[in-house]
């Protein structure tokens, strides 16, 4: 498409498939544990036009693809909980959507892999009688998903890794605005309808970074300073603000 069209149209076309497919992915995800179709509705609004995705619209189209992890959620659920195929055919679909997720974005999948690890333990926890009965099931897939990623990933990341092109030196020359505090999780950003003392979402002003702010868009979505003074931070929990630097 870029060679006959342009990176223009190319670019547009994929911002749009990942706002809609994505948000078209996490109904299927919602839809699987909820029985009221609204709250699928809403939970797919919530995934597919969030702050994050709004923030990462504006020059991060990969991270805007976002259609696979509720996918991985759903299998994930087939190969630990459901179990009503073969391991076989499981941990081979959940190798390859693993590595279509790899040739998207790294950072999309080892955050995806993440989330599915802490559920697994919450899983495990809150219902570990079953643990026994299903553990040789999901053993078996994800062994077979281990072989499959591996595979199938193994040229991708060898020339990543010892390429030709292979990166050296800082992974970005922006390292000094990657940083956080711990405001960006409680006051609203500019990314939201109801940030306070901001433009709204939809001025042109929104699209302007004062350079005095060094936390990036997508670093600034958060939820609302009424939460935060209920809580009775007002802000000041931690005295001055403390960034980290994102590793």
């Amino acid at each position: 498409m870029t060679l006959l069209f342009g990176p223009v149209l190319t670019y547009n076309v994929l911002l749009t498939l990942g706002l809609g497919l994505s948000a078209c992915t996490a109904y299927l995800a919602i839809g699987r544990y909820v029985s009221s179709r609204i709250a699928a509705v809403l939970g797919r609004l919530v995934y597919g036009f969030s702050p994050y995705m709004r923030a990462h619209s504006l020059g991060h189209v990969n991270l805007t693809l976002v259609f696979l992890p509720p996918l991985l959620l759903l299998l994930l659920d087939d190969v630990v909980v459901r179990q009503r195929r073969t391991p076989l055919l499981d941990g081979a679909l959940l190798g390859v959507m693993a590595v279509c997720q790899l040739l998207i974005s790294e950072e999309v999948l080892a955050t995806t892999a993440l989330t599915g690890a802490l559920l697994l333990v919450v899983l495990a926890v809150g219902h570990w009688r079953q643990v026994r009965s299903h553990l040789s099931y999901a053993a078996a897939a994800f062994a077979v998903a281990a072989v499959v990623f591996l595979v199938l990933a193994a040229v991708p990341l060898a020339s990543q890794f010892f390429g030709p092109y292979r990166h050296s030196g800082p992974a970005s020359g922006a390292a000094p605005r990657l940083v956080n505090d711990l405001y960006t999780f409680v006051v609203p950003s500019r990314q939201q309808v109801v940030s306070p003392r901001r433009p709204p979402i939809w001025s042109p002003r929104c699209l302007a970074t004062p350079p005095s702010e060094p936390a990036t868009w997508e670093r600034r979505c958060c939820w609302s300073r009424l939460a935060w003074r209920c809580a009775g931070g007002h802000g000041r929990w931690c005295g001055r603000p403390r960034c980290w630097r994102s590793a």
